[in-house]
């Protein structure tokens, strides 16, 4: 069943503007990462009546991520017979990519769940779940501890801005296993082990992940947070993985049990909106540490030079460090801009403010799901919108 309707012509820009955004993602994206997906998208591309569900779906929001998960979704919760589940390795299938006809299957799927899909498209956000991004951030949990330690204020309190289910406040909570050549390090343990691989010159460790943690309090900002034991939440956030991330998957359900042994406090609020109000909950002894994972590239442009003018104001008016892994083109703090050898990247970025003055570090490249680091520190000048007028990021 293909139940073919073309949009009107009202709607024909916002389909050509969502066909394009489907062969960019699985270009650069999905052709790597996902065999299905990558086959699925430049099927969408190629018929409005697929895409259609997604109009439903703020501008700022008709993504390819948004489209699957509401499909990936309402497979786990509403359909898992489906033909279509066949192709889901993370849902038992067996079925590759090549075999047999998955864009059929989808047109049958969306044509039996087009409301819901739509529904779906609507309302949600695509959300976090690669706790793999941990590999990343804790040497940079390890640097904002040692310079908290100078400041006279050791303990950290956490406040992560676009949490979801607050994976990543749990990033001193899991085992990280750091691999280069034929050798590896270990730090922290947990029931979760997470794997990293090291790039670069021998001997990049990244040794900053070995330093203690005094963590105050834990506090995620999102939009549509998802609180322990929130099972919908769980299953929107298996959804968000890629059919062929089976390990991915099971990750994600060790993680989310070590999040629910935190209890980390969860806020409902635009992350520009919820930040200066999170930190007005911080005693004066207490170091603010502010984090962000592949979150700002959700803003537009003007949302996210909004976020970081204020990051730049907040930190004139209190000791605060923030920590961000973010792909290269949005660290405007620096001068010059670091940029990616090569392919999309993240880079790791400390900054601290200190009686109004800032230090600004990159300590690190990596792969934006955490499966390797480029782990080489380096100090930049601080050169944030406020003082550059580079707002367009």
């Amino acid at each position: 069943m293909t139940d073919r309707h073309p949009p009107a012509a009202s709607d024909s820009r916002a389909t050509d503007a969502i066909a394009a955004s489907f062969r960019r993602t699985a270009d650069a994206e999905f052709a790597a990462e996902s065999p299905l997906y990558d086959r699925l998208a430049r099927a969408v591309a190629d018929r409005p009546d697929l895409s259609e569900p997604l109009l439903a779906a703020p501008p700022t929001q008709r993504r390819a991520l948004l489209y699957f998960a509401a499909v990936g979704y309402l497979l786990r919760t509403a359909d898992p017979g489906h033909p279509l589940a066949g192709w889901y390795a993370t849902l038992g299938g067996t079925r590759t990519a090549v075999d047999g006809d998955p864009v059929a299957a989808l047109a049958d799927f969306v044509a039996t769940h087009r409301a819901d899909i739509a529904a779906l498209c609507a309302r949600k956000i695509t959300q976090t779940n690669e706790v793999n991004r941990a590999a990343l951030l804790r040497p940079a949990w390890g640097r904002a501890a040692q310079i908290a330690t100078a400041m006279r204020r050791p303990e950290l309190a956490i406040i992560e801005l676009g949490a979801s289910a607050g994976l990543l406040l749990a990033t001193d909570r899991y085992a990280i296993r750091y691999h280069q050549g034929g050798s590896e390090r270990m730090y922290g343990e947990g029931s979760l082990m997470i794997d990293c691989d090291i790039r670069g010159s021998v001997g990049g460790w990244p040794d900053h992940a070995a330093t203690a943690v005094p963590v105050a309090s834990r506090t995620g900002v999102d939009l549509e947070p998802i609180r322990p034991g929130d099972a919908n939440g769980a299953a929107w956030l298996h959804a968000c993985v890629w059919p062929e991330h089976t390990q991915r998957d099971a990750r994600l359900d060790l993680a989310l049990a070590a999040v629910a042994d935190l209890a980390p406090t969860m806020v409902a609020a635009d992350m520009r909106c919820g930040l200066r109000d999170a930190l007005a909950d911080i005693p004066p002894d207490v170091t603010p540490c502010v984090q962000t994972s592949h979150a700002i590239v959700y803003l537009d442009a003007a949302g996210r030079g909004e976020l970081v003018r204020a990051l730049a104001s907040l930190g004139t008016e209190r000791d605060m460090i923030v920590v961000m892994n973010e792909p290269s083109a949005l660290h405007v703090w620096t001068a010059p801009i670091p940029r990616p050898d090569a392919g999309t990247t993240t880079h790791v970025t400390v900054v601290a403010w200190r009686d109004g003055a800032a230090t600004v570090e990159v300590l690190a490249e990596g792969d934006p799901h955490g499966r390797w680091l480029r782990y080489e520190p380096r100090g930049y000048a601080y050169a944030p919108p406020a003082l550059s007028g580079a707002c367009d990021v």
